[in-house]
Protein backbone atom coordinates (compact mmCIF):
# COMPACT_ATOMS: atom_id res chain seq x y z
CA UNK A 1 0.00 0.00 0.00
CA UNK A 2 2.81 2.09 0.77
CA UNK A 3 4.55 1.57 -2.47
CA UNK A 4 1.44 3.00 -4.32
CA UNK A 5 1.72 6.22 -2.36
CA UNK A 6 4.82 6.81 -3.12
CA UNK A 7 4.42 6.53 -6.78
CA UNK A 8 1.51 8.60 -7.32
CA UNK A 9 3.16 11.11 -4.99
CA UNK A 10 6.30 10.73 -7.02
CA UNK A 11 3.97 10.71 -10.71
CA UNK A 12 2.12 14.08 -8.63
CA UNK A 13 5.04 15.87 -8.33
CA UNK A 14 6.67 15.29 -11.56
CA UNK A 15 2.99 15.82 -13.35
CA UNK A 16 3.45 19.59 -11.15
CA UNK A 17 6.61 20.42 -11.85
CA UNK A 18 6.32 19.36 -15.79
CA UNK A 19 2.96 22.07 -15.62
CA UNK A 20 5.01 24.76 -13.81
CA UNK A 21 7.52 24.38 -16.15
CA UNK A 22 5.30 24.69 -19.36
CA UNK A 23 3.04 27.54 -17.59
CA UNK A 24 6.96 29.46 -17.54
CA UNK A 25 7.50 28.68 -21.02
CA UNK A 26 3.78 29.98 -21.68
CA UNK A 27 4.34 33.02 -19.63
CA UNK A 28 7.30 34.35 -21.45
CA UNK A 29 5.93 33.35 -24.68
CA UNK A 30 2.54 35.66 -24.00
CA UNK A 31 4.83 38.18 -22.93
CA UNK A 32 7.37 38.13 -25.96
CA UNK A 33 3.65 38.41 -27.99
CA UNK A 34 2.42 41.44 -26.32
CA UNK A 35 5.80 43.32 -26.39
CA UNK A 36 5.72 42.63 -30.10
CA UNK A 37 2.07 43.74 -30.43
CA UNK A 38 2.88 47.03 -28.38
CA UNK A 39 5.74 47.77 -31.04
CA UNK A 40 3.49 47.13 -33.98
CA UNK A 41 0.50 49.43 -32.62
CA UNK A 42 2.92 52.22 -31.81
CA UNK A 43 4.39 51.89 -35.08
CA UNK A 44 0.67 51.98 -36.37
CA UNK A 45 -0.08 55.05 -34.98
CA UNK A 46 3.40 56.74 -35.86
CA UNK A 47 2.05 55.76 -39.24
CA UNK A 48 -1.31 56.68 -39.32
CA UNK A 49 -0.09 59.97 -37.43
CA UNK A 50 2.34 60.46 -41.06
CA UNK A 51 -0.76 59.81 -43.17
CA UNK A 52 -2.58 62.53 -41.42
CA UNK A 53 -0.05 64.82 -41.96
CA UNK A 54 0.43 64.39 -45.72
CA UNK A 55 -3.51 64.20 -46.01
CA UNK A 56 -3.56 67.46 -44.16
CA UNK A 57 -1.19 69.37 -46.37
CA UNK A 58 -2.84 67.98 -49.72
CA UNK A 59 -5.98 69.37 -48.31
CA UNK A 60 -4.45 72.66 -47.48
CA UNK A 61 -2.80 73.40 -50.55
CA UNK A 62 -6.08 72.07 -52.12
CA UNK A 63 -8.43 74.88 -50.14
CA UNK A 64 -5.14 77.31 -51.10
CA UNK A 65 -5.71 77.08 -54.71
CA UNK A 66 -9.48 77.32 -54.73
CA UNK A 67 -9.04 80.60 -52.96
Amino acid sequence: MQDIFYFTASLTMVVVFVTCIWFMWLMFIASKLVKSLTNVSYEWNVIKSKVLGFVLKILNKGTKQIK
